[in-house]
């Protein structure tokens, strides 16, 4: 009698551990039916044997939301330039000797035109870009110049490369400030701080807040090849709160490109 009791009580303990480890795993059993109607269930999809342990500790990890580009210009910095050096603060005339050319390119009405001229000077069809770019375009500067070298007094061809993003004069902004948004992000994708070191490397989203404040055209662009991550990070963005929307200089609300960077630390 005393051993069948000693069997019954090792089978509980044994049965008791194994629900204890069990539990400590994220499995399609628990996930419950309030998490799919919410869109939070994403680890539906997640590999069969990714295994995340509750006791884990997540990576350390780096957040980063900002325009999509680190150069910026306004359309008020654009209107009324007549030189090269009125849209790039830092042009360094010193380089060049002579001109070859310079070419504008931008994006004007969904359409990519260009405009050349023979110097610093900005033609009519350049100006004309400039004045009707779309929001959010690139305003690309090519220069291709010769330079005399001091010493040897040879002529180098070069070329000069500035790309600066076309960005409204108040830009969109998060409500709460970027510490709030932080905080959002850390509590709405803890999932993927779980993940292995090679599917957290560094993915990049981007989206749009568009004229009411709300986020619209999300997208993969530095893609980690695990989808299942990529929803999960998607339906973040998606779900945030209303922003408080760009405007332009007459206080019209316009739409502005942003892009999200998450991943471990080093990656």
């Amino acid at each position: 009698m005393k051993k069948l009791i000693l069997t019954i009580v090792t089978m509980m303990f044994i049965g008791l551990l194994a629900f204890a480890y069990g539990s400590g795993k994220w499995t399609k059993e628990n996930i419950n039916e309030n998490e799919i109607k919410s869109g939070k269930a994403t680890r539906l999809n997640w590999p069969a044997n990714l295994s995340l342990q509750k006791a884990d500790l997540p990576p350390e990890l780096k957040y980063d939301i900002r325009e999509r580009s680190s150069r910026h210009i306004n359309k008020e910095q654009l209107t009324g330039a007549k030189l090269i050096s009125d849209i790039i603060s830092d042009y360094p005339v010193n380089w060049i000797t002579t001109y070859v050319s310079v070419e504008i390119s931008a994006t004007c009405g969904g359409k990519v035109l260009k405009a050349v001229s023979s110097n610093e000077m900005l033609s009519a069809e350049q100006k004309d870009i400039m004045n009707t770019s779309d929001m959010g375009t690139d305003v690309v500067i090519d220069v291709n110049y010769t330079y005399k070298v001091p010493v040897t007094n040879a002529i180098e061809k070069n070329k000069m490369h500035v790309a600066m993003t076309l960005v409204p004069e108040v830009e969109a902004e998060y409500v709460g400030g970027n510490e709030h948004m932080i905080n959002y992000l850390k509590k709405n994708i803890v999932e993927f701080s779980k993940t292995t070191p090679e599917q957290s490397k560094q993915i990049t989203i981007r989206f749009t807040v568009n004229e009411e404040g709300k986020v619209i055209n999300a997208n993969v662009s530095n893609a980690s090849g695990y989808n299942e991550i990529h929803i999960l990070l998607l339906d973040a963005i998606y779900q945030m709160p209303k922003w408080k929307p760009a405007e332009n200089s007459k206080g019209v609300k316009v739409k502005q490109d942003f892009e999200f960077k998450v991943g471990q630390v080093g990656c």
